[in-house]
Parts: structure tokens; sequence; C-alpha cells
């Protein structure tokens, strides 16, 4: 089988496939072309990505040609030989628009990787993850769902299309109730580690909707690798019962001020204290928001060094936010009135999913933060353009 993260497959990876006479499976797939000129075409490639999606993920693999006998294909190839295309950033824009025009709702995640120096050219490795926000189907006049097993892809009859759509679901559900109960711990002081009590705490859940022993993964115990949650200075760390944890300050006994924790399943947890200025009661939102960005955008990384690369949750929240106002600076606050206060003790905001690891997580994370400034008032995220939408590199004074 082929590893992950799919850029390090290599010529030598799949010489492997060859001389070990890997079958194919419910988890891989062996293709001698990659035609997507005709509907037929177009119609076989999305059946085979949205069956990986609907099923437990695997690899497509073009370019190489199976073993035969007197009764047809074997199963495992033969060789590589590659496949022959004009122009590789037209090949993977082509698969990108069937992906996004065939197949509903929208597969994430996906994985195109070429490995060069074979006969014919490169062969050409598609990564489809399971997918948690199915069950996808292909629509080519007509609708269809599809799933795999050890024959290849199969079409899903009505009753497990109907388990899908409740798998999918479920997975959902339980990320929140992770995420709730993760945040209940925090704010009772029962964090992975202590934070400085009666102060207001933005907390942080990065979850790859497809959980994977990430403990397994060489490296997960680094700590320069991954800082304390909203924190540039010293830090200790230590393994505990959920993973790994980061915290600032000294290894002493007591509260702190922030800590990051991975988990075993790839999941991350950050939270820190955030200052509330006591005499206006207010926060400092542009400040939230790239504290945020920063951890959100680290934990996305680092999950992807780990080679997982399907869709991720990103999950916010607030806490002692109650009578609090948001603002830009205080010395060029809009106008504002008793409306604009924030009017509750936790500050949930909308859940964010992520394509994948490689996602835009600013762009993403918009409407997030968008419903922060609403919270206390406020139309949108002025940190963002009014018009293109797009963050703004040097938001300056409002």
């Amino acid at each position: 089988m082929l590893r992950l993260p799919l850029a390090t497959v290599d010529r030598g990876a799949l010489e492997d496939l060859v001389s070990n006479q890997t079958p194919e499976s419910r988890g891989i797939e062996y293709k001698r072309d990659l035609k997507l000129d005709t509907d037929g075409e177009k119609r076989e490639f999305a059946k085979d990505v949205s069956s990986f999606a609907n099923a437990a993920g695997g690899f497509l693999i073009f370019g190489a040609v199976e073993k035969k006998d007197e009764t047809g294909n074997l199963g495992y190839p033969e060789k590589m030989v590659g496949v022959s295309f004009p122009n590789w950033d037209a090949l993977t824009q082509r698969i990108e628009s069937i992906v996004r025009d065939r197949i509903a709702p929208r597969v994430q995640g996906l994985g195109i990787h070429k490995v060069d120096g074979f006969e014919l050219g490169p062969v050409v490795i598609l990564h489809i993850p399971k997918s948690w926000t199915g069950p996808h189907m292909i629509w080519f006049n007509q609708t269809h769902f599809y799933s795999r097993n050890s024959n290849g892809a199969q079409p899903l009859d009505v009753r497990e299309i109907g388990h899908a759509f409740r798998a999918g679901a479920e997975r959902a559900e339980s990320i929140r109730r992770f995420r709730d109960g993760r945040l209940g711990s925090i704010i009772a002081g029962e964090g992975a580690v202590p934070l400085w009590g009666n102060q207001s705490k933005v907390v942080v859940h990065v979850c790859p909707l497809d959980t994977y022993e990430a403990s397994r993964v060489h490296g997960f115990g680094d700590p320069a690798r991954m800082p304390p949650f909203a924190n540039s200075s010293g830090w200790n760390h230590r393994f505990n019962l959920d993973g790994f944890v980061t915290y600032s300050g000294s290894s002493e006994p007591g509260p702190k001020r922030s800590y990051s924790l991975a988990f075993r399943d790839g999941a991350f947890e950050g939270a820190a204290v955030f200052d509330r200025q006591p005499e206006k009661g207010y926060f400092y939102g542009r400040s939230i928001e790239e504290t945020i960005l920063k951890g959100a955008g680290l934990y996305a990384k680092l999950t992807q060094e780990r080679g997982y690369s399907g869709a991720l949750s990103v999950m916010i929240a607030l806490t002692d936010a109650y009578n609090a106002r948001i603002v830009w600076d205080p010395q060029n606050e809009r106008p504002w009135s008793e409306n604009d206060r924030i009017d509750r003790a936790t500050l949930i905001l909308p859940d964010v999913l992520l394509d994948s690891p490689e996602a835009d997580v600013a762009a993403e994370l918009k409407p997030a933060f968008d419903a922060l400034w609403q919270s206390s008032g406020w139309e949108a995220s002025p940190c963002y353009d009014a018009g293109t939408g797009k963050r703004r590199v040097d938001p300056g004074r409002y």
C-alpha cells in the first residue's frame, strides 16, 4: 500500500507495488489510462472518486499495466508505464473541474501527485480520503451513489444510502460533543493544563473528520514544532493520557497562560487566557483573530505533516464574554451603545470546515470572524475588505 504524505510517494514506492504484487483492493485501484474527454470517461472517473470517498478512502493509480493470464487481469500491476498528457496544470484543472461539477456534495481533500521517469510519462496518483460530508452522488443526466468493496466500485441501494447519510451526521455530531465536553472541562479549570482563573479564554479545536493514529507518526511529541497556543516565549512540555501537550511558563505546578494539546487521534486543542480590558470591558477583535489564525494555521500544517489530507473541522469559542464589547482599538472606536455588548457568557462561533489541511485558513475562517464581531453589533469583521472579502494585508486603523 502507498504511504502518506502523498508528496513523498516516489518511483521506488511504485516499483514496490509491482515487485510485491500488491493487489487491487477496497483502498487501491490501478488504471492503464487517464482519459477525461468523453462523458463516459468523465462518468467513470467520477464514479471511482465518489466510491472511494463513500467508503474508506484510497488511491487511484493511473499508468499501471495489470498482469494478465488466460483468464484475464489478475488484479495486480505487471509494470508501471505512466500516462501521456500535454500539460500538468491543465490536467489537474480538468480533474478538479469534474470533481467539483459532477460530484455532490464536493469531495474534500483530494490529493493529486505525479511521479516522473516512466516509459510513457508520469504515473498519476489520486488520493481520495474517506469523507464524512457524504454520501456523494454523481450526476450525468441521472444521479447515482457508489461505494467500494474488494471488487471495486459498487452502486448503493436505498438502505445503504440511508446508512451513509446517518453516518456522516453522526460523525459531525460526535465532533461537536467532543468540543462541548472539552470546553466544559476548560471552563471548570480541568483542561489539559490549568489556566489562570477568572479570566476570559480563547479556545480552538481543529479536528480531522476521519481519525487516525497521529501518535504513531514520527515527531508527534516534538515540542519545537508545536508551541503553546498564543505563546511566543519559553514553554515546557509533557505527555499525558490524551496525547502531547506544550504549555507556557515553567514546569512548576500552578496555572499557566496557554497550552496546545495534540490528541492521539489527530485532533488539536489550543487554549489561552485572553485579556479583557477591565476599565472598559472590551476585547481587541483584531488581536483575537490573529491569535486564532496563527494557532489554527499551525494545527492544520501539523496535520498535513502527519500525513492526513482530508477535511478538518475548526471550532472556536470565547469564554467569560458576557457584557464585553469587541473593539478595533480604544482610540478609534465606532459609536456604540449598551446593545453592542455580548449577550452570553460563552461565545461559540460557527463551525468552519476546511476542505483539507492545505486550505486557505484566513479565507475560510471569515464567517466565524464575522460572527465574532456581529456578537458586539458590528456588521462584519473589519479585518477583511468589504468589497472583495479578502483579508486586509495591513488593516492599520479602522
